[in-house]
């Protein structure tokens, strides 16, 4: 497995490079409950565990207000690093 993409199915056949993924443009298409938005999270979920971002699994991040992070920010604050860097 290459550490620079994200794979997202369970025999490694399909994969995706991280930073395509984090600066290009995408696009799922299918009918009525094929799993497009299934399809988008399990996406976000790999980039967040992708190991060339090596940080461990908090078990309950919080932002400054205490509330919990959602997957989007954690998405969010991970492209800023990759694009912005630390």
């Amino acid at each position: 497995m290459n550490p620079e993409h994200i794979v997202l199915d369970v025999a490694g056949d399909v994969q995706l490079p991280i930073v395509d993924v984090l600066t290009g443009c995408g696009f799922i298409t299918g009918k009525s409950g094929s799993g497009k938005s299934n399809t988008a999270s399990v996406i976000a979920e790999e980039l967040l565990d992708a190991p060339a971002f090596p940080r461990g699994k908090p078990e309950a991040e919080r932002d400054g207000k205490d509330e919990p992070v959602s997957v989007l920010g954690r998405f969010r604050r991970l492209a800023k690093e990759v694009l912005e860097g630390p």
